[in-house]
């Protein structure tokens, strides 16, 4: 406190020290104690003034900046701030798309689930409006409703009557009858409601038409049409026969499928590796036949009789290349034997082709199919064997035609 008064006094404070102690009792002490601590009075701020202007003479800190300096700053500090409050911009930007989004989606949803509120609530009144309805039937068929008589528990005893079997021809009659009564009957209860209907409907003078109308009609439909049911029933028959006709055809077809892949499956097994094997052989005799030709024609006749003979029948083996005498008469003798062959096999399948006996054994009648069969084929490949020796022949003509005009040019 004495510190406080002191300093307080030097400032200038006018109070006393029994007043200064009052008040320093009061709540107000660390306030005086504040004030003791930092004010200087006028010659301490002086000082510091002083020692101020002094430390800024003798220091070597940046000089205060000019007006341009500070207008850098600033706009600097502006730029930093603008990127930042961009930044921001896009972010709240951003949020508020994906917040519009969610907003757009629960309108969506709000608006789907008023629709499906008001279908509710419109089904919710057909509904209302149907148990109503029900209600009011049952409230009207209740009070229709009439009490029927009390009918006796026992019922009367009745003497047990010995009937014979109905028959066919008394049920049809009694039938008839009933049918002939029922349409006899112009006023029974079902033909007075008809009237009674038709009567609200129309005029008076149209009711007796229609009614006739009406009551042949219904006769027209009870009565039985047995020229339908006759005419139905052919139409059953005709659809059954032409259906029976159809599977027959349908496994005629499966059968002759059956045999057409057989027979396929034979050619492919058994003619078309020996047809394939002699258009190989027919191919490879028929090259150079052209060439043969031009040679025979082109050059020059200095050969002799023996060779020329020798060229005609090489060019009729259809032998090409470099040939001698031998390789010739070999070729001959392997083709005429092969002739040879060919006729005796060509003999032996007529004669093996005529009619014979039928033996009453199965397995005879079925080799004697099979080996008919392979005669055949043995038979068309004879008859294509004799195509091949015509075409030596036409070969043969053609080289006689060629070595003619070859004689003629020398000439």
């Amino acid at each position: 406190m004495d510190s406080t008064y002191s300093a307080l006094s030097s400032l200038g404070a006018p109070v006393t020290l029994d007043e200064f102690t009052q008040i320093y009792k009061s709540p107000l002490a660390e306030i005086l104690d504040f004030l003791g601590e930092h004010l200087v009075g006028r010659r301490g701020a002086a000082t510091a003034r002083s020692q101020i202007l002094s430390f800024q003479a003798t220091s070597n800190l940046k000089q205060p900046r000019t007006d341009a300096d500070r207008a850098v700053a600033r706009l600097g500090s502006t730029s930093k701030a603008c990127a930042v409050y961009g930044r921001e911009l896009d972010e709240r930007l951003t949020k508020s798309e994906v917040t519009q989004a969610k907003l757009d989606r629960l309108g969506r949803e709000l608006a789907r689930k008023k629709r499906l509120l008001l279908l509710l609530g419109v089904i919710e009144a057909k509904e209302r409006v149907r148990i109503g309805r029900v209600e009011e039937l049952g409230r009207r068929i209740a009070s229709e409703e009439t009490p029927v008589r009390g009918v006796a528990l026992e019922p009367r005893r009745v003497k047990q009557l010995v009937l014979p079997a109905p028959r066919v021809s008394n049920v049809k009659d009694c039938l008839a009858i009933l049918h002939s009564l029922s349409t006899r009957s112009p006023e029974d209860e079902a033909t007075r409601r008809l009237r009674a209907v038709v009567t609200r409907r129309f005029d008076d003078a149209h009711v007796e038409r229609i009614m006739n109308q009406c009551i042949s009609f219904a006769r027209r439909k009870s009565s039985p049409r047995r020229d339908s049911l006759e005419a139905q029933m052919r139409s059953n028959e005709e659809k059954s026969r032409e259906l029976q006709t159809l599977v027959d055809l349908s496994v005629m077809l499966q059968r002759l499928c059956e045999a057409y892949v057989a027979s396929r499956r034979e050619f492919v097994q058994c003619i078309s590796p020996a047809l394939g094997q002699s258009l190989r052989e027919e191919a490879r005799s028929a090259r150079g036949h052209v060439d043969i030709l031009r040679v025979a024609i082109v050059t020059p006749g200095t050969e002799t009789t023996e060779e020329s003979f020798s060229i005609l029948v090489a060019r009729a083996c259809r032998m090409h290349g470099n040939v001698t005498v031998r390789s010739i008469l070999d070729e001959v003798e392997h083709v005429l034997k092969r002739s040879h062959r060919r006729y005796n096999l060509t003999a032996h399948g007529q004669r093996l082709l005529q009619p014979v006996a039928v033996s009453k054994n199965s397995d005879r009648s079925s080799a004697h199919e099979r080996s008919t069969a392979v005669l055949l084929r043995k038979a068309d490949k004879a008859v294509k064997g004799r195509l091949l020796a015509d075409e030596v022949e036409a070969v043969f003509r053609d080289s006689r035609r060629v070595v003619g005009i070859g004689e003629r040019s020398k000439d």
